[in-house]
C-alpha cells in the first residue's frame, strides 16, 4: 500500500440483531450487531441504527456460553441460558442473547476468530478453595 491511499474498509462478516443487557442499568435492549474482518463487533440501536458501542475482540480474553454464567439480575424470563453468550473483555463482560440455540453458535463460531472460546471450569476461571474439578 502506498503512503495516502486508505485502508482497505473491513468487510463485514455477520450481521443480525440480538440482545445485550445494559451495562449500568441492567436491562435487555434489542441491538443490530456487526462483526467486521478486523475483529470489531459494532452495535447500534435496532430501530434508528445509530451506532451505540463497539467491542475490539481483539482485546478479549474469552466468549463464554450462557450456561456457564449468568448476568447480573440472571437470563431473562423470554429466554434461556442456551441461547445466550458472553463477551469477557478487560474491565468489561458483555451478555449478549441469540433467539436460538442455533443462531448462537453461528456468533460463537463467527467470534472464535478473534477471541478463544473458553468454558469456565478451566483452571483460569476457578478461585482458590472453589470445589470446581
Amino acid at each position: 500500500m502506498s503512503e495516502g491511499t486508505p485502508a482497505p474498509k473491513p468487510q463485514l462478516l455477520a450481521s443480525g440483531t440480538l440482545m445485550k443487557q445494559g451495562n449500568v442499568m441492567k436491562n435487555w435492549k434489542r441491538r443490530h450487531f456487526e462483526l467486521t474482518s478486523d475483529g470489531m463487533l459494532i452495535y447500534l440501536t435496532a430501530h434508528s441504527g445509530t451506532q451505540k458501542g463497539k467491542v475490539d475482540l481483539k482485546t478479549a480474553k474469552a466468549v463464554v456460553k450462557g450456561e456457564e454464567i449468568e448476568p447480573v439480575g440472571g437470563w431473562p424470563e423470554f429466554s434461556t441460558s442456551q441461547t445466550g453468550f458472553v463477551i469477557r473483555i478487560p474491565g468489561r463482560d458483555y451478555f449478549i442473547l441469540a433467539s436460538t440455540e442455533s443462531e448462537r453458535d453461528g456468533w460463537l463460531t463467527r467470534l472464535s476468530k478473534f477471541a478463544p472460546l473458553e468454558s469456565l471450569s478451566e483452571p483460569e476461571y476457578q478461585t482458590p478453595g472453589s470445589d470446581l474439578p
